[in-house]
Formats: structure tokens, C-alpha cells, sequence
């Protein structure tokens, strides 16, 4: 089974190489990859992700992308993934209040990225609603 992800990162060299790594996981095939939630509007109208993959940065609004996660939560149901440099518990609370489904540490290896995408994109291509929000120390 193959998974579509929808990547979204501000910067464009991340965006970039996080691109090129998931292109090099077998069971992920990626339909955009786009700098912000307007991109990701027009992406969502032109392709259906099983999984939105947001890269968060300070940049991002409140400097936690509590807004990005908010504003990308009211135009798709799908999982919404985030890979951050870092998580507190505060914060995984504000995101999880504003749609995040998961987060992943961008130390995170290409299996593990892989194996999380899967699951979470199954899950959502077999009908049953969005996974509740989870915690991930990975």
C-alpha cells in the first residue's frame, strides 16, 4: 500500500531536502510539496493526501504553528503529522488543541518516518475517522 503526503516547510532548502527523503521511501509517494497553508490550500484542491507532514519552524505565526496546525486543520480532515526540532509537554497540549494528529523529532530515521506515514495514512484511507491526537517521543 502507498501513502500520499502532502509536505509543508516554510524553507525552501528544508523543504527541499525533506522532499528528496521521502521520495526514497518505498511506501510513500509524495504529491506536493508547498511553502505555506495557502499553498497547501491549492495543493488540497489539486491532489488527495492521506497525510499532511508539516515541518514547523519559529517563523511560523506564534512561533509554535498553533496557527499553521489551526488554519490547516479547517481545510483538510486528513492526519496532520508534524515533524519538529523539539516538543514540550505545553506545547504538544496547544498543538493537539489546534488539529494536530502526531508529531515526529526531525531526528527521526527514514523507517520510523515511513512506518508512522503508513500507518497514519492507513488508517484514514480505510474510513475510520482521523487517529485521535497522540503523543510521540520518538
Amino acid at each position: 500500500m502507498t501513502v500520499s503526503v502532502l509536505l509543508i516547510d516554510n524553507e525552501d532548502d528544508a523543504r527541499a531536502a525533506l522532499a528528496d527523503r521521502l521520495l526514497r521511501l518505498p511506501g510513500v509517494e509524495l504529491v506536493a510539496a508547498v511553502r505555506d497553508e495557502r499553498e497547501a490550500g491549492s495543493a488540497l484542491r489539486q491532489a488527495e493526501p492521506d497525510v499532511l507532514l508539516v515541518d514547523l519552524h519559529s517563523r511560523h505565526g506564534e512561533g509554535d504553528g498553533v496557527r499553521l496546525c489551526s488554519e490547516l486543520r479547517s481545510m483538510a480532515s486528513e492526519p496532520l503529522l508534524v515533524l519538529t526540532s523539539f516538543m514540550t509537554d505545553e506545547r504538544w497540549q496547544r498543538l493537539k488543541a489546534a488539529g494536530a494528529t502526531s508529531y515526529l523529532l526531525k531526528r527521526v530515521d527514514g523507517g520510523y518516518l515511513e512506518r508512522t506515514l503508513l500507518l497514519m495514512g492507513t488508517r484514514y484511507k480505510s474510513g475510520s475517522a482521523a487517529p485521535a491526537a497522540t503523543e510521540n517521543a520518538q
